[in-house]
This record gives C-alpha cells, sequence and structure tokens, in this order.
C-alpha cells in the first residue's frame, strides 16, 4: 500500500550502523551525538513525507537497538528502567520531540552498559599483562607476545595498557624489573650482572645504563648507597 502523494523517506543506514558501533565501545557522547543527526535527517523530511514514515524509522532505530542489546544478553527494558514493552511504548508518543528524547535515554543507558563491561573487560586484560610482567621479568617479555599470549591486538593492548596504569607499556614493564632489581641489590648478595639476568637483561652494561637513567646511580652505587649506616 503506497502512501499517496508522498516521497520515499531515506533512512540512513550507515548511520545507524556507526551509533551502534559507537554505543558497543560505550561511547555514549557521541551515540547521542549521532542520535541527534539520524534524527535530523529523517525530520528534516517533515511535510514531504508522511508521519507515520517518521514514526516508522524511529521504530527501525529502535529495532537496532534491541539487537544491539540482545547480541550481548543485554535486557534494555531493564537497563532502562522500562517495565512496559519498548515499541509500543514508542508507538504511543505521538510528539516527536518527546519520542527522540526517549530514544535518547535508551542510547545513553545502553551505551553506559556497555561501556561499564568495556572498562572491566579491558580491566581484566590489564591485570593479567601486569601478572605476567611481574611473575616472568627475568624474561625477555614484549608487548606482542603477551598481547599474543592474550589473544589480543598488540596496538590496542598498548592503548588501553595505558588507559589503565598511565605508562607505556615498555616504561612499566622498565620501572618493574628496576625495583625488582633495587629489591635484590639491597636484600641479596648477588653480582650486578647476576641482577641483571633475574630482571631480564642478559647484558649488564644495559642494565647498568638503564638503571642510572631510571635511579640516578649505578647499581653498585645504590648498593653502597643504601648499605651505609
Amino acid at each position: 500500500v503506497r502512501l499517496e502523494g508522498t516521497a520515499p523517506l531515506h533512512y540512513p543506514s550507515d548511520k545507524e550502523e556507526a551509533l551502534n558501533t559507537y554505543i558497543m565501545n560505550g561511547d555514549a557522547e557521541q551515540a547521542l551525538r549521532l542520535v541527534d543527526q539520524i534524527v535530523r535527517e529523517i525530520s528534516g523530511e517533515n511535510g514531504r513525507v508522511h508521519v507515520r514514515q517518521i514514526q516508522y524509522a524511529l521504530m527501525r532505530l529502535l529495532g537496532s537497538l534491541v539487537a544491539t542489546s540482545g547480541r550481548s544478553n543485554v535486557d534494555l527494558s531493564a537497563l532502562a528502567g522500562e517495565k512496559n514493552n519498548l515499541y509500543e511504548t514508542l508507538l504511543h508518543k505521538d510528539d516527536l520531540q518527546e519520542a527522540v528524547q526517549w530514544l535518547r535515554k535508551l542510547v545513553a543507558a545502553l551505551a553506559s552498559g556497555f561501556g561499564t563491561a568495556f572498562r572491566e573487560k579491558n580491566n581484566r586484560y590489564v591485570d593479567q599483562a601486569v601478572r605476567i610482567i611481574r611473575s616472568e621479568l627475568d624474561k625477555p617479555l614484549s608487548l606482542v607476545q603477551i598481547a599474543d599470549r592474550l589473544r589480543l591486538n598488540p596496538s590496542y593492548l598498548s592503548r588501553i595498557f595505558k588507559e589503565h596504569t598511565g605508562q607505556s607499556f615498555t616504561d612499566y614493564m622498565t620501572k618493574a624489573r628496576m625495583d625488582k632489581g633495587k629489591e635484590l641489590l639491597l636484600e641479596t648478595d648477588l653480582k650486578i650482572k647476576e641482577i641483571g639476568e633475574r630482571v631480564g637483561y642478559l647484558k649488564s652494561d644495559y642494565f647498568i645504563k638503564l638503571f642510572r637513567e631510571c635511579v640516578g646511580m649505578t647499581p653498585g652505587e645504590y648498593r653502597k648507597a643504601r648499605s651505609e649506616p
């Protein structure tokens, strides 16, 4: 059945896809901005398209949100605090502005839920990487090796590692090794070369160089300064 005298409504499918990406990344700000763009495109044709076509477009957008939440086993109704059927609720909103504000509330709630889960997942990955570093300081570890063990993209692990710890992967590992080196210098009688090997540096010259850069003195000077009464 065709609506006589009305033009077809262009639905911005590309923006709908981008919207769901922002939601799944937990980026509520970008998601809400995109919702406003979609609504402007749809309502911008007001007067040339039937009001039911605009309503259908909003229904389609809602269906996309429901599908995104369903793929991740998220109850969108519960997340947004809605007790009634979502489609029925939208259908009874005759005012476009009211319908848009309601959809924005759903998008914000969904992005927030994904954002929390996303951060928790990232934190787990970083915690796992830190445990590997701390327990295997004597091995020649690299970002690529740890990312491979966690089945992550190295650039992704590098980004979330810095977000979580405030340090780059390399800086964090170097500091962890230097801290362990200082501990061994004070608590053992091991030679400098042996301590370097225990914290992952097979060449003692390189260990001494890094230690001086990080601590401000050589390992020998550090041990002597700390052992003097």
